[in-house]
């Protein structure tokens, strides 16, 4: 019997190997972003994996609001510039790391982390304002 795996578990997990399967009558089901990988843009609020940190929320800035810190830094030209919820902190990611952010993935509420809490609250307001307005 095959477990089923939730997109907030895989999206949580400390891998992207796992792919969400969610069970549908008789047929197995393949998330699209799992399956393909994230199609992020500019603006997008996304999931992130940073080294060994936990999943992060983080929204992908555009090239005009670059700050100083991140234009020094050295990187790829298909990485993507991100500022991280709840801290002050930015960086460079490649879209292999990153995942779009949706709503229901409030399970990251449960965290004992504050700030990992409260990051998710302020993506999540972010979210709405972006895609819902």
């Amino acid at each position: 019997m095959q477990k089923q795996v939730t997109l907030v578990d895989k999206i949580l997990s400390s891998t992207r190997t796992i792919s969400s399967v969610h069970k549908e009558k008789e047929n197995l089901e393949v998330c699209p972003s799992c399956m393909w990988g994230p199609k992020v843009g500019y603006d997008d609020v996304v999931w992130h994996k940073l080294g060994s940190c936990p999943w992060w929320p983080a929204r992908v800035l555009t090239p005009g609001a670059l700050p100083s810190c991140l234009l020094t830094r050295s990187h790829s030209p298909h990485h993507w510039p991100l500022r991280y919820y709840g801290t002050l902190n930015y960086s460079w990611a490649e879209t292999s790391r990153m995942c779009l952010f949706l709503p229901k993935h409030t399970s990251a509420l449960k965290a004992r982390d504050d700030s990992l809490r409260q990051a998710v609250l302020d993506a999540a307001d972010d979210y709405i304002a972006v895609y819902l307005t």
